[in-house]
């Protein structure tokens, strides 16, 4: 009776270590799952700033084109000033 109680207790201690194993493969499988998520989020923020750079430097470029436009007009408007300025002396 011993050896047949013995038998069960190794054949249950058996049991226990199987179904443990095959909940660390469960387990192991979710934690691999969840690194390629991450993954995926890490290259999707990274995707996404690398477009908000592009965008912004794509802005830049459009407010630099901006300003010089602006440059340039105060500078004809400085001058038609200017040449209004002389024709008002001229007429004084």
């Amino acid at each position: 009776m011993a050896e047949k109680n013995a038998q069960s207790v190794d054949d249950a201690i058996e049991q226990v270590a199987d179904q443990a194993e095959e909940g660390l493969e469960g387990v192991k499988e979710s934690l691999t799952k969840a690194q390629r998520s991450m993954e995926s989020a890490k290259t999707a923020i990274q995707e996404a700033a690398g477009k908000t750079k592009e965008t912004a430097a794509v802005a830049a470029e459009k407010a630099r084109a901006s300003l010089d436009e602006a440059r340039k007009a105060l500078g004809e408007a400085r001058l038609k000033i200017c040449g209004m300025a002389v024709i008002t002396r001229d007429q004084a």
